[in-house]
C-alpha cells in the first residue's frame, strides 16, 4: 500500500509541478540526503549538505529579529562567543530533535516524492520547506550549489540547541 501511495504522490507532484518537476525532485532528493546525513550523525555528509557561513548569518538575522530574544544573548551574537553559540544550533543532533518535534519522521523516512509534494520552488535553484501548506515563510531553504542541494537558511524554531561536539 505504501508503494501505491508513493506512486500517487509522485504522479500528483509531476502533474502539479509541470516543467519544474525535474528541479523539484532533484531538490527533494537533496533534502532527503540532508535528512539522512543528520539522522545518521555522519558529520562529513552533514557538512557537505549545508552552507555553514550562510546558515550562521541566517540564524543570526532571525534571532536578532525576535523580540523575545533576551538582550544578553542578542549582545553575545556579535562577540567571539556568538560563533560557537550559532554553531551549536547547526548540528545533526539539533536537526534530529527538530525533525522529531516537527513530525517529519512520523511513519518512517519520507521519500523524495513525498518531500517534493511539500516543497515550494523559488526558481530552478532554490527550494523552500514552508511552515505550512499556505504559509509564505520558509522553515528551511535549500539552494543548488553545483550538483548539490545545500541548506542555506533556517528558522530558529526549526532547531533545538544541542551541546557542541
Amino acid at each position: 500500500m505504501r508503494a501505491a501511495a508513493r506512486a500517487v504522490v509522485l504522479v500528483a507532484v509531476m502533474a502539479l509541478a509541470g516543467c519544474d518537476a525535474r528541479e523539484r525532485l532533484g531538490a527533494a532528493e537533496g533534502v532527503q540526503a540532508f535528512m539522512e546525513a543528520a539522522q545518521s550523525g555522519d558529520r562529513a555528509a552533514f557538512e557537505a549538505r549545508i552552507d555553514r557561513p550562510r546558515l550562521r548569518e541566517s540564524l543570526k538575522a532571525r534571532l536578532e529579529a525576535q523580540s523575545t530574544l533576551p538582550p544578553e544573548i542578542a549582545r553575545r551574537l556579535d562577540t567571539p562567543e556568538g560563533l560557537p553559540m550559532l554553531d551549536s544550533m547547526v548540528t545533526p543532533e539539533a536537526f534530529n530533535v527538530g525533525f522529531q518535534r516537527g513530525g517529519l519522521l512520523r511513519g518512517g523516512k519520507p521519500t523524495p516524492a513525498e518531500i517534493a509534494a511539500g516543497l515550494r520552488m523559488n526558481g530552478p535553484d532554490q527550494a523552500c520547506i514552508p511552515s505550512g501548506p499556505k504559509a509564505g515563510d520558509c522553515v528551511m531553504t535549500f539552494e543548488r550549489v553545483g550538483d548539490t542541494w545545500k541548506l542555506v537558511a533556517i528558522a530558529p524554531t526549526t532547531l533545538q540547541v544541542a551541546p557542541a561536539p
